[in-house]
């Protein structure tokens, strides 16, 4: 059984990143009760909900982001209703309040993935959390990971700039351990490996692994190597 579902919108304003609706991710809530899609053509995220029995989809909310935000990865917080939304056009994170009984989301912070002094150009890519108490961030330009600690209330502040130790970092990921990151510098091809010494704190460990082109890595079960594509 398979289901098509037609996603529609209002395109945002940037010529060239907004002329299609652009879905770029699919993760299940941690209920698994929702599919969530970040749109960035369409500056919007919309929740489905997955019928097992017949593989259909419904939507079930949508929230429109800020205009020419570009939303394009997610990723919830283990314990709190919270998901992080990390948008390419404008190098922004924005945080939601997380509504499991509806699939809706409420918008509650935004910060730049960006230092304040850089004024180069980015696309921000990949995000995700560690422990639930770091987020990180990568930025295609400034060719960092940004690292952000999460406060009391779940909002990402105290931010510091990790070089990819590459160009354009378009992916990485924490290996199931989390004691290892793998970034994947999609324009310098390789993968550079970081070491988590402590929480938040990732040193290079000066393993690079030269690969044509990276940008994506997934792991394997059972297995702590990564597997680029």
């Amino acid at each position: 059984m398979s289901h098509l579902a037609a996603l529609a919108g209002k395109l945002g304003p940037h010529r060239d990143e907004q002329n299609y609706g652009r879905p770029h991710q699919v993760p299940f809530s941690p209920s698994g009760k929702w599919i969530l899609v970040p749109e960035k053509g369409f500056d919007q995220i919309v929740s489905f909900k997955l019928d097992p029995g017949n593989g259909m989809l419904e939507e079930a909310a949508r929230c429109r982001c800020r205009e020419a935000s570009g939303p394009r990865h997610l990723a919830f917080h283990p314990v709190r209703a919270l998901a992080y939304v990390l948008n390419e056009l404008d190098s922004t994170v924005t945080t939601y309040e997380f509504d499991d009984d509806n699939g809706s989301l409420h918008p509650i912070d935004i910060v730049s993935s960006l230092p304040r002094d850089y004024s180069g150009d980015n696309r921000a890519s990949e995000i995700a959390l560690s422990g639930g108490d770091y987020l990180y961030a990568s930025n295609r330009g400034h060719d960092s990971i940004a690292v952000f600690r999460l406060g009391s209330d779940g909002k990402p502040a105290s931010p510091y700039w990790l070089p990819s130790q590459g160009t354009t970092p378009r992916f990485f990921a924490f290996e199931p351990d989390e004691k290892h990151l793998y970034v994947a510098n999609e324009d310098s091809d390789t993968i550079v490996e970081f070491r988590q010494c402590d929480p938040g704190n990732l040193v290079p460990t000066g393993q690079v692994i030269p690969t044509g082109s990276p940008t994506t890595i997934v792991f394997r079960k059972g297995n702590a190597r990564p597997h680029a594509r």
